[in-house]
């Protein structure tokens, strides 16, 4: 079979699958280039992350957007801590999620707890939430936050078409903040499951199609579904709740699931070259507003950590946190009345080894038993002072300016191992495009020489367009053997010897 063949073979085959997996019975054809150019589509260069699913809906009378009525919360009891439509009391009381106050307070829990973005449940046009968004945005830029929309319903007549336009209206609005979550330098969409059942993996595979060719960064969507369709058609895959899976589990039960459920999920979008993004909820009880409902014991909190653990172990891109505040559904980790500030805490504790984790196949090994920072020792190195870079119409290339490297000597502690990790930004016309930590070494060798760094940026340049590229260069020393340099600042005796940023315009 010749390769043009196997292709076009695999091609029809993906369309199979999704055919198979589409909830829709639109007979919308589908585009089989457009379906392997998606399936060729890596996501290598995506950092760990930390995300919450986030609630903008809740409107009081005095508030900014109440206007004069409760909204969602239903009858309020502050006297008794008690609120209609609210399985937990929050701390904060019944509030209002247009008050600057309230999100700055959420984003500054979510900070300390290691979180790094908002997924905003987004309804529409105008809707209670959509007026929320630039405020959170806003908030979130103030914090050190990104923020993105969980896309929750696709409008009439529910075709590919109207979700594209109604989406790249949302990107036209929000995408180019500079809080807005972007991966390679296009704007995140999560697209929850209810939206994506009201079109189908078929029509969603043209939807994003449109949204690719009509808005000129493009989208990252992530799906709510872990099938082998929907990580050929979206970019990422996720659920949003497993409390259906959890109902009636202890943690005992709740591990074993998790281990074998969460390894297939980020097998299945490695497969696909996809964003694999897992979910952890501190619990489930939505009993106050549906009959019978649903409820998931939290257990003293073992069942958020038994989650969080085994899916640190499976690896993945992202997890995500069931939720910030949907006090309706009580999977809520903001601090309440019921459990203070335990959730966000614990969430921070398991946030920080999730970042600093050593990836799967690696063995744990000890620290250097003889390590002693406080002896110190002079040792030399070779730093960089200038960047070169070209480009293209295509393409930004970077790397150490070979003629700028100077030596110079540090004081470094005893039988400690050096390393070096540099912090990449690129801004395009001042906004923030891409970021994230691009490299990361050490062992006996500690220079920033000319190999090290040298990265190439497609589908970046725009013409007409000024870009500046910053690098924060740093030396640091820890007890960690060298070959878990993935997680160098996880030991107490980590400590950074040196830095230096660089900053280049490209016209």
């Amino acid at each position: 079979m010749n390769a043009t063949h196997k292709s076009k073979c695999l091609w029809i085959l993906l369309v199979v699958l999704i055919t198979f997996a589409t909830f829709s019975q639109s007979s919308a054809a589908v585009n089989v280039e457009a379906l392997g150019e998606r399936a060729g589509e890596e996501q290598s260069t995506v950092s760990r992350r930390v995300l919450t699913f986030y609630y903008p809906w809740y409107g009081t009378p005095d508030g900014p957007g109440g206007a004069g009525r409760t909204v969602h919360w239903g009858r309020i009891d502050a006297a008794n801590k008690d609120i209609a439509a609210s399985t937990n009391y929050p701390a904060l009381g019944a509030y209002d999620s247009h008050d600057p106050k309230v999100l700055d307070q959420h984003c500054r829990w979510a900070k300390r707890a290691g979180i790094d973005t908002f997924i905003v449940s987004w309804w529409g046009h105008n809707s209670f939430c959509d007026r929320a968004m630039e405020k959170i945005l806003d908030s979130c830029r103030r914090n050190g936050l990104s923020a993105c929309i969980y896309y929750e319903t696709v409008p009439g007549p529910k075709t590919p078409q109207s979700a594209a336009d109604d989406i790249i209206k949302v990107l036209n609005k929000y995408g180019k903040h500079p809080a807005h979550l972007k991966v390679n330098g296009k704007p995140v969409v999560f697209v929850y499951g209810r939206a994506l059942n009201q079109l189908g993996l078929t029509s969603w595979l043209k939807a994003i199609e449109i949204i690719n060719e009509k808005y000129k960064e493009g989208v990252t969507a992530i799906g709510d579904q872990f099938s082998h369709g929907a990580a050929q058609v979206f970019d990422g895959v996720h659920t949003y709740n497993t409390a259906g899976s959890l109902r009636g589990k202890t943690p005992t039960d709740v591990r074993k699931w998790a281990a074998g459920t969460y390894r297939s999920w980020v097998q299945l979008a490695d497969q696909a070259g996809k964003i694999s993004a897992l979910t952890v909820i501190p619990g489930y009880d939505d009993t106050k507003i549906r009959k019978p409902g649903l409820a998931v014991q939290r257990y003293d909190a073992e069942l958020y950590r038994v989650q969080w653990e085994e899916a640190i172990k499976a690896d993945p891109h992202w997890i995500l946190v069931t939720s910030f505040n949907e006090w309706h559904e009580g999977s809520e980790i903001e601090p309440s009345l019921e459990y203070k500030q335990r959730y966000l805490e614990l969430t921070g504790k398991y946030a920080k080894r999730f970042k600093a984790s050593v990836p799967v196949g690696f063995p744990e090994l000890p620290p250097i038993a003889n390590a002693d920072p406080s002896i110190r020792h002079p040792k030399g190195f070779k730093v960089p002072t200038g960047l070169q870079i070209e480009r293209t119409d295509d393409r930004i290339s970077i790397a150490v300016d070979a003629r700028s490297l100077e030596s110079i000597k540090l004081k470094v502690g005893a039988n400690m191992v050096t390393g070096f990790k540099h912090e990449m930004r690129v801004f395009r016309n001042e906004e923030l495009i891409l970021s994230g930590y691009m490299g990361l070494t050490g062992g006996t060798k500690a220079d920033i020489g000319t190999t090290y760094l040298n990265q190439s940026l497609d589908k970046i340049p725009q013409p007409g367009e000024k870009y500046v590229v910053e690098i924060c260069f740093e030396i640091f020393e820890t007890d960690i053997p060298a070959q878990h340099m993935w997680s160098p600042q996880s030991s107490d005796k980590y400590r950074v010897l040196w830095t230096r940023t660089l900053r280049q315009t490209v016209e």
